[in-house]
């Protein structure tokens, strides 16, 4: 074999251990986790179809979901003559597998026996779910919601003239 030929082995040799051993320790770290399912529903949403939710036109329907697992589902209904608004409140869990459950539920602040298990799946970048509202009503519609959790605050240093 002549010399310039086990230059090439050798120098292809060393490159491969090289940077085997230098890409080694990337995979041994672990992969970078994002927010929890749970932390990913904190927030304000508001559905833009609540007619299709309840079935009544003039309606809205909002969910206030809390970082301390607390949530409020309001549903309001306007007529000419009245508006009237139910509140739901109780804790909720998020789960990994698209599904949310929610407990402890009081309707206009007494207690109930409901809990749902609704669910749900989001899109993008957190700015819009889907949630099958099983239980609410019979038909089990879809609503669909945008976040409209406003940005933080930051706080703006003035110039100096």
């Amino acid at each position: 074999m002549s010399k310039k030929l086990q230059a090439i082995i050798l120098a292809l040799g060393l490159s491969v251990m090289v940077f085997g051993v230098g890409c080694s320790s990337d995979d041994d770290d672990p992969e970078p986790s994002g927010p929890s399912a749970q932390e990913r529903l904190v927030g304000f949403w508001d559905a833009t179809n609540p007619q299709d939710i309840i079935g009544v036109g003039n309606s809205w329907v909002e969910f206030d979901f809390a970082d301390d697992s607390t949530f409020v589902l309001l549903i309001g209904v306007a007529s000419p003559l009245d508006t009237t608004a139910q509140v739901y409140t109780g804790v909720y869990e998020a789960t990994g597998d698209g599904h949310m459950h929610l407990t402890d539920i009081e309707i206009d602040g007494e207690p109930s026996t409901d809990t749902w298990e609704w669910p749900y799946s989001m899109f993008a970048n957190d700015d819009s779910m889907h949630v099958t509202h099983e239980g609410l009503t019979e038909d089990n519609p879809v609503g669909h919601y945008v976040n409209v959790t406003p940005p933080a605050l930051t706080h703006v240093t003035p110039r100096s003239r």
